[in-house]
């Protein structure tokens, strides 16, 4: 089997490309360096995911705004205008970007500073679970919303759309039956 000749990326690959067994103070250094590297990989994807969260939270407060002063202007609110009321709409939107918003600083709160390894390592605390815990319950919150919404809509759309059903089905069925004769 041929080796490549690329030189590896960081300590660990070079300990670990010889075939050699490793001493103590090799084996410190690989877990050291992988240490390193789960905390880089720990900082940037809490902060990625915490932007991400605070952006989304940012635009379901606007656009509980934007509902809050022009009721179903949005296109994503101006089909809910038959189903729930203004008030309900933006106040839903409004509990979400406070969930988004929640998640946002949980997740940035306790971010590890570099070389900070007994930190990044611990598990989150209690102030940390609390934020979480409200942002997945709001999330919930707005999901049942939501899901209950889509079903009373579904509901009170099939009593006004059977007759145009029925009306489809048998203009469909004489078209047929004419294009057999």
């Amino acid at each position: 089997m041929q080796r490549s000749s690329r030189k590896p990326a960081n300590v660990a690959d070079q300990l670990l490309a010889d075939d050699q067994p490793l001493d103590a103070e090799e084996q410190a250094a690989v877990i050291a360096a992988l240490e390193e590297q789960q905390l880089q990989h720990n900082r940037t994807f809490k902060l990625a995911f915490g932007c991400i969260s605070g952006a989304l939270g940012t635009f379901f407060l606007h656009a509980s705004l934007q509902q809050q002063l022009h009721p179903y202007e949005v296109r994503f609110t101006g089909e809910l205008r038959p189903v729930t009321s203004s008030a309900a709409v933006a106040g839903m939107l409004f509990l979400q970007g406070l969930g988004l918003l929640t998640a946002a600083a949980a997740l940035v709160k306790e971010l590890p500073r570099r070389g900070d390894r007994e930190r990044a390592c611990m598990p989150a605390g209690v102030q940390v679970q609390m934020l979480l815990g409200a942002a997945v319950l709001l999330a919930g919150f707005g999901g049942i919303y939501w899901s209950a919404e889509e079903a009373g809509e579904k509901s009170r759309d099939l009593p006004a759309a059977a007759p145009k059903l029925l009306q489809q089905r048998s203009s469909s069925s004489t078209s047929t039956a004419a294009g057999l004769n």
